[in-house]
Formats: C-alpha cells, structure tokens, sequence
C-alpha cells in the first residue's frame, strides 16, 4: 500500500531494488528502465492484488520466487497462487549486469511489509492493519520461507533476524520455522 506512488490504498505487487546498497539508487517497480517484463498488461510490477484476505475470514496466499539464472545471471521473479514454487507464472527479470554485489547470489535476503507516507500525513496500514500477536487469520504473514542455492535447491535460510524501523507502529512476530507475522495499523506519525 503507497498512496503516494499509486494514487489508491490497494494492495500492490511491488518490487523495491538497488544496487548500490541503498545509497543513491532506489527504484520502486520499472522507476530504473533495468527491469525487463515479459507480460505486464497482465501482471507484473506495480500491478494490484485483486484476491487478498480478509481479517478472520478466507485465507489468500501467494507464492514468490526469485533466483538467478546461472547461464544468463540475471534474476528472475515469477508470482502465482500458493502451492508448487515449480507452478510459477514469470513475470520478468533484473539483468544480472546491473548488479554488483550480486554476481553469483544474494548474501541478504528481506521479506516484510513497507509503508510510505508524506510527513504531514498519517501512515497507512501495514499488513492486515492488524499486529503480529493476532496471527494467522488476522495478522499478515510469510510462511515456508525457504532459499535457493546457486544448483536450483531449496534450503531452509539460516540466520533469520527480525527488523523494524518504527516499533512504535508496526511490529513483527518472533521467527519461527521460516514463518513470522507482521503488521499495524494506520495513523502512525512522523
């Protein structure tokens, strides 16, 4: 959800990138012209999710996959309904040129929630608008969090810490066998 990017309080399919480490690089979506899409009349960055789930009521869950293709070392991303990480729909790739860190994998990996407001407003929900301690149902999650060697094999990721830049809003459940809740509602402040 960024009102100030995409003029509406729907949840969005984004990608946030750099490649210089934050420093002077930041690009939401196609904001750097290095993303190429396969189809994004249909789906792609930027695009809203349509079917998301509702606060104690039906569950939806999508499945994210990026990895990089050994032969090209570009970075591939593909999207679909939860289930088979195999059954995946690409939606398109990073070249792996632009990338200097990231010539043959990624040493840090991030899943979670981010939120954008102007400094004069009041934030929006993260989430389901609802805390971690709500959990499943209520909170919103990641679950079988999982990473991929540079073979193309699926490993549980070690090493998982939690992280918030604004613990007095929003807030995160304790990692547990790849899986965390996150979260808060709207009328944070700057």
């Amino acid at each position: 959800v960024h009102p100030n990017l995409y003029g509406d309080t729907k949840t969005h399919f984004f990608a946030l990138w750099t490649t210089d480490g934050y420093k002077k690089t930041i690009c939401y979506n196609h904001g750097c012209p290095t993303f190429v899409s396969l189809n994004p009349s249909e789906f792609g960055l930027g695009s809203v999710i349509e079917k998301v789930s509702t606060y104690n009521g039906e569950q939806v869950d999508i499945t994210i996959k990026i990895r990089r293709d050994k032969a090209s070392g570009n970075w591939w991303l593909s999207y679909g309904p939860s289930g088979s990480h195999r059954d995946l729909i690409p939606i398109g790739y990073w070249k792996g040129s632009i990338f200097t860190g990231l010539a043959d994998n990624a040493s840090i990996i991030l899943w979670g929630g981010r939120t954008s407001y102007a400094e004069n407003m009041k934030g929006p929900p993260m989430g389901s608008g609802h805390f971690s301690t709500e959990g499943y149902g209520k909170a919103a999650g990641f679950t079988d969090i999982t990473a991929i060697d540079v073979d193309g094999k699926y490993y549980d990721p070690d090493k998982m810490i939690g992280f918030m830049d604004r613990p007095d809003c929003y807030d995160i459940s304790e990692l547990r066998k790849s899986k965390f809740f996150y979260g808060g509602p709207a009328g944070c402040s700057k």
